[in-house]
């Protein structure tokens, strides 16, 4: 019991100190420390357990992963290849509404916190052109970039999902797809469908012909293009797909832009990937707590639908901390040793992804929301009842999927 209530001590506490914005690194190092002491164990069984947990590929990949993509987005927009890839997209699309889509996606797909001010700007720009009020400019720029979460292989919480389950991250996304396809159809219609495409009507000068953007699109957006084909189509290791996008990068950028002792520094961004390393090692260790087991198997044996576990946990866990790779870090060891090998493990991955995202999106400490909503000067509530349509619809979608995954299975 003592293990419970450490348990919950630890959680209670990585919590409250990520919400009071500490890095989530030193919240899970705190929470780490209150496990340890709460085993009982000797300091060298306790450094073998850390040391154990550390050096597992799965965790060593997860980091590496989470770092890669760091970099490669920090080589996107410091060799300039992320803006002219902007330009080229407009000016290929020749549609301000689909450029509107497609700009706050592309930056989704990057591990950026508070990445919605990246956006922001371009959405702007073209909201003015669509005659767009700032509620719904902000709405645009948080609905299409985290539309993506869903099924971006580069999204850190979904590699850290696969990396707890053992479930094959693009056997996920086979059934997350129609969530993400669902929060853009929902929101075009929402946002967009009315508005007059201004870009249609008055062309900029310069854009150039149709091969000549598409050929400018390829170049400056072959790094990301190349990882992600290399990837999911041919099955490169996530690692080397990386890789292989990173030096594409450092092919076609421009050097002269940057400063690579920074971006080789600070673009893997090692708070992130010491986060990432704590919440596996929290996970391992909450594999050792004997008293974690008798209250599972209390609950499993309550009559407890899996189904509301798998709802409600993530959910609180996600509203309280608008964390979402804590929230999957948190929960998915807590949760999945309920279930029993049937088959339907991934569909209950989908449950748990989607409540926590749903959860973590609408927190009031979500920082993608008080950045856009600071940007675009509007009260975050006016902007959320634009949003809940889009986010309840999509959330209603995954609970449909679960239902037919789990009732043919």
């Amino acid at each position: 019991m003592l293990q419970v209530l450490a348990l919950l001590l630890a959680l209670g506490t990585i919590v409250y100190m990520v919400k009071k914005r500490y890095a989530l690194y030193q919240a899970m190092a705190l929470g780490i420390l209150i496990l340890v002491i709460s085993m009982g164990k000797s300091f060298v069984t306790v450094l073998t357990l850390l040391g154990e947990a550390l050096s597992k590929w799965t965790t060593i990949e997860l980091v590496l992963a989470v770092g890669l993509i760091s970099l490669l987005s920090r080589l996107l927009k410091d060799l300039g290849l992320l803006e002219n890839f902007m330009k080229a997209l407009v000016a290929f699309v020749r549609s301000a509404k689909l450029a509107l889509i497609i700009i706050p996606a592309l930056i989704g797909l990057f591990p950026i916190i508070g990445g919605a001010i990246f956006s922001a700007p371009l959405v702007d720009t073209l909201g003015d052109r669509l005659r767009l009020s700032a509620n719904i400019k902000t709405s645009a720029n948080l609905i299409f970039r985290h539309a993506v979460f869903y099924f971006s292989p580069f999204n850190p919480s979904l590699i850290l999902l696969a990396g707890i389950t053992g479930i094959d991250i693009l056997e996920m996304i086979k059934y997350l797809f129609p969530l993400g396809v669902a929060n853009i159809v929902v929101g075009y219609y929402l946002y967009l469908h009315r508005a007059e495409d201004m870009v249609k009507s008055e062309p900029e000068e310069g854009m150039g012909n149709w091969t000549s953007q598409l050929k400018k699109l390829l170049m400056y957006g072959a790094p990301l293009f190349l990882s992600l084909l290399l990837f999911i189509f041919f099955r490169v290791p996530l690692l080397i797909s990386l890789v292989i996008g990173v030096v594409a990068a450092l092919l076609l950028g421009d050097r002269k832009k940057g400063n690579f002792k920074v971006i080789f520094t600070r673009g893997p961004d090692p708070i992130l990937m010491l986060g990432i390393a704590g919440i596996m090692v929290f996970q391992s260790l909450v594999g050792e707590l004997e008293g974690l087991f008798v209250i599972m198997e209390t609950i499993a044996a309550s009559g407890i639908p899996n189904f509301f576990l798998f709802v409600i946990v993530p959910f609180l866990i996600g509203w309280i901390s608008a964390s979402f790779s804590l929230t999957v870090g948190i929960t998915a060891p807590l949760l999945f040793p309920l279930l029993q090998q049937g088959g339907g493990e991934v569909f209950y991955a989908i449950l748990l992804y989607a409540s926590g995202f749903f959860s973590y999106y609408i927190s009031p400490i979500h920082l993608c929301q008080i950045v856009s909503n600071n940007y675009f000067k509007v009260r975050g509530f006016d902007a959320y009842r634009i949003q809940y349509p889009v986010l309840f619809v999509t959330f209603v979608l995954s609970l449909i999927i679960f239902s037919l995954g789990i009732y043919i299975v």
